[in-house]
């Protein structure tokens, strides 16, 4: 068992002299610059283009083809003969195909309005790619102090190691000179084997955090090691640069666009067009029964009168729209707030902690004295002097693991103000 545990322990050490150390805000810098979300920018880009393109074709003149055939019961005739006059008798089945060209003179400004709507579109999904990297950046930082917490408890561990094993060369030469009995040998071996066997796993624990890093922020590997990044001043809470709120406006703002769009519908849609074509009879003279050509100009007015209020409608929708994005504004800023509230009351607490468990170190200190001469004295067991030990390691550990939480709570306040993280 110990040879595997030794095994184990140089392969992890061995792991490690090959690891690169990471900042927080190079692995920042390494998840933006191999994130797709800024792919999808681009994407988004070409997207706008196309739809602005396809608005654009509105301007240009329609060509159509149509054709038609038809039979009817009855045809044009006059009720009376006249004298000398000989009319032609319009045949009941009647053909004609044409070619019609219709240019847009006024659309009722609803071209650009959609343009405008088009824009705010892709406004909101590029602020939506922010919010999603966002949140993103958040699994980040819990990953990489998570990382920074099972380092500091590999270096907390191999610290009592070494200082057990230490120990354990005077407990052997006590032993030998028969102040001490084999078992409290064993114990101490036992307690070396055991922190061993921790640090595979908090190893292991490690490697899955890191892993997970590598996976979101594209690593080329996981063989790195993070380092604990430079303190901060918590930024005034103020969330109006966060990208939902970016995002709750630009909603707004389309909106706006949509209503204009809808105020468009009021106004007339003016055209020109011509057509030629060939029928028969020719639907301009139906004396011509044959085939033959004919064709038409002329200017075309559309003007909806009367709509059934549906863009009032529209218009009430829009509303509502608008009263949903303001209820999402403030559920949004009540939960928010209210974790950022939170992380400040954890930075107090880590401060509170870390004051007494200072306090507490220094006691847990002059125990462990204390302990070793009752030790030697034969007062106390190796296991009384065990459980002293581990208590103050124990102690040791909390303040790092404080430290590093608290310094997690300022920079999720930074995040979450949507500040720059350093």
């Amino acid at each position: 068992m110990k040879k595997i545990v030794s095994i184990l322990l140089l392969l992890i050490i061995a792991s490690s002299l090959y690891a690169n150390e990471l900042s927080l805000s190079e692995i920042l810098n390494i998840f933006e610059k191999n994130s797709t979300n800024e792919a999808k920018k681009a994407i988004y880009d070409k997207i706008q283009n196309l739809e602005l393109e396809n608005l654009n074709t509105e301007y240009y003149p329609k060509l159509n083809l149509v054709g038609q055939a038809q039979y009817q019961s009855e045809a044009f005739s006059l009720p009376i003969n006249i004298p000398l006059i000989t009319l032609p008798k319009i045949p009941l089945d009647q053909y004609y195909s044409a070619i019609e060209v219709e240019q847009l003179v006024f659309d009722g400004l609803s071209i650009s309005r959609s343009k405008d709507i088009v824009e705010s579109k892709e406004k909101i999904n590029k602020i939506s790619n922010e919010t999603e990297k966002l949140k993103i950046k958040e699994n980040i930082i819990k990953l990489y102090f998570g990382i920074l917490i099972f380092q500091k408890q590999i270096d907390i561990n191999n610290t009592a190691i070494n200082d057990l094993n230490s120990k354990l060369n005077q407990f052997q030469s006590m032993y030998d000179n028969g102040i001490l009995l084999k078992t409290a040998i064993n114990q101490v071996q036992i307690e070396i084997l055991r922190r061993q066997e921790d640090l595979i796993k908090i190893q292991k624990d490690i490697s899955t955090l890191k892993s997970s890093l590598k996976q979101i922020c594209g690593l080329e590997n996981a063989l790195f090691d993070v380092s604990v990044p430079q303190t901060i001043n918590s930024s005034q809470i103020n969330f109006d640069k966060r990208p939902e709120m970016l995002l709750f406006n630009a909603n707004d703002e389309l909106i706006d666009k949509n209503k204009s769009l809808v105020n468009s519908n009021y106004l007339p849609k003016l055209s020109v067009f011509a057509k030629y074509g060939y029928g028969s009879p020719n639907p301009n003279n139906f004396m011509k029964t044959g085939f033959s050509t004919f064709y038409n100009v002329g200017i075309r007015l559309k003007w909806e009168i009367f709509d059934w209020n549906k863009n009032f409608h529209s218009k009430e929708i829009l509303d509502y729209n608008t009263e949903i994005v303001n209820y999402d504004r403030i559920n949004f800023l009540r939960t928010v707030n209210s974790q950022v509230i939170e992380e400040q009351n954890n930075i107090e607490k880590y401060e509170e902690n870390l004051k007494k468990d200072e306090d507490i170190v220094n006691i847990q200190e002059d125990i462990i004295k204390e302990s070793y001469s009752q030790l030697i004295n034969g007062v106390i067991t190796m296991t009384d002097y065990i459980i002293n030990y581990n208590n103050l390691q124990r102690t040791k550990l909390n303040i790092e693991i404080d430290k590093i939480l608290k310094l997690e709570s300022i920079y999720n306040i930074q995040l979450k103000t949507n500040n720059e993280l350093k």
